[in-house]
């Protein structure tokens, strides 16, 4: 029952000689906020999750400005919950993934 959340992320489409398409996207990461270093100590990096108002900056901003915006996104923001190991797996794909486990 939550609003869907953008991430920064850069994409860019080349075009060879030869008229392949190659198409590639990365993932921007940043520092993980304290929520997320609790639930994995080993993590390093959380992506950068974007206010609903910081999308125009990010995709049509100038670099600094997009550049502002990566930052770790306020714990208090987010709420977390268990699930199941299936999340692990693509083969998986069905709302049942997001549901908490008791």
């Amino acid at each position: 029952n939550r609003p869907v959340f953008g991430v920064a992320a850069l994409w860019d489409k080349v075009v060879t000689d030869d008229d392949d398409v190659i198409e590639g996207c990365a993932l921007i990461t940043v520092p993980p906020n304290s929520l997320l270093a609790e639930i994995d100590t080993t993590a390093a990096q959380m992506p950068a999750i974007l206010h609903r108002d910081a999308y125009d900056t990010w995709l049509s901003g100038r670099p600094g400005q997009a550049k502002d915006l990566l930052d770790s996104y306020p714990p208090d923001r987010m709420v977390t919950h268990a699930v199941g190991p299936h999340v692990n797996f693509l083969e998986y794909d069905d709302p049942s993934l997001i549901r908490p486990i008791v």
